[in-house]
């Protein structure tokens, strides 16, 4: 029996890529079922088993793999098709799909965006902040990660920049209790820390000459949304961790002060992800270029 539907097809390559179902039902937007269902029949398709599935973790068997291999570049294929087709429209058009950590998502940013919808009426942009799916899944054709991206034949990687935070706080908090003068100083402060899987017990900042310093922190304010952080910070709930740019502006109208300006909170690579057919849409480039620029401001 042939294969008919694409759906089925990219569903194989999410299950391979994620390594579970559940992993790439929450990839592809859908549930566990309709991943469990879609499987089903493109090995009912095929006629071979294509993963093997436990209650921990799901491969592909070595049918799965080579069918994996081969859909990768159908899709891609189809998209490159797509982008020689819009090659002849001078304007551009389409729908750009992006997952970005909210980190990044700054004023910058949408000054870029700003300009780029203006200029193009046709283009559309669908920002997804903080989900976890990579390019080609759950239509993401962009995404930007911190971390170097996972093998696959289907990602195209680039590293766009170093980006790295500052430590601030608001005027009434140092009136309040004043300013630490050495990064140990910290641990006498109420330190704004996000709320992860593991709590956030240890601050490493950077020094001059790469000098570091790991420091103990506490607090009575933590949070899973570094945006929330971030408010948090200007309301003077405690010293909290800014982006540069934006630490440099707020203390330019006395909104933050700059907390230990010897010392930066780390700094993390910056990689933006597409896959080979996207990474040519004329649509996606461009917005490409605009994260990317808007990260390369954020030092």
């Amino acid at each position: 029996m042939p294969i008919e539907s694409l759906p089925d097809l990219a569903t194989l390559v999410a299950v391979v890529e994620a390594k579970s179902f559940t992993a790439a039902a929450r990839r592809q937007g859908v549930t566990v079922n309709a991943v469990s269902r879609r499987l089903q029949q493109l090995e009912q398709a095929v006629g071979v088993k294509l993963v093997e599935r436990t209650t921990r973790r799901s491969a592909p068997t070595e049918a799965g793999l080579r069918l994996y291999r081969k859909a990768v570049v159908i899709f891609d294929e189809l998209l490159q098709a797509e982008a020689e087709a819009q090659q002849a429209h001078s304007e551009i058009e389409g729908e750009v799909r992006m997952a970005l950590p909210a980190a990044i998502v700054t004023r910058g940013l949408l000054t870029q965006f700003e300009r780029l919808l203006a200029t193009n009426s046709r283009l559309r942009i669908d920002l997804r902040i903080g989900s976890s799916h990579l390019p080609g899944e759950g239509g993401i054709d962009l995404a930007l990660a911190t971390e170097p991206p996972p093998d696959s034949l289907a990602l195209v990687s680039r590293k766009v920049g170093v980006h790295g935070w500052g430590l601030a706080a608001a005027p009434s908090y140092i009136k309040a209790h004043g300013q630490p003068r050495s990064p140990a100083d910290l641990s006498d402060h109420a330190c704004l820390r996000f709320r992860g899987d593991v709590p956030q017990s240890t601050w490493t900042l950077t020094g001059a000459r790469g000098k570091r310093a790991v420091v103990k922190v506490s607090g009575a304010f933590e949070c899973d949304d570094s945006r929330v952080l971030g408010d948090a910070t200007y309301a003077g709930l405690g010293i909290g961790v800014r982006p540069e740019e934006e630490l440099a502006a707020a203390v330019k109208r006395k909104a933050l002060v700059h907390v230990l300006p010897g010392w930066r909170f780390g700094e993390q690579p910056a990689y933006l992800l597409t896959t080979v057919g996207r990474r040519d849409l004329p649509r996606v480039r461009v917005v490409a270029e605009a994260v990317a620029t808007a990260v390369r401001s954020l030092r």
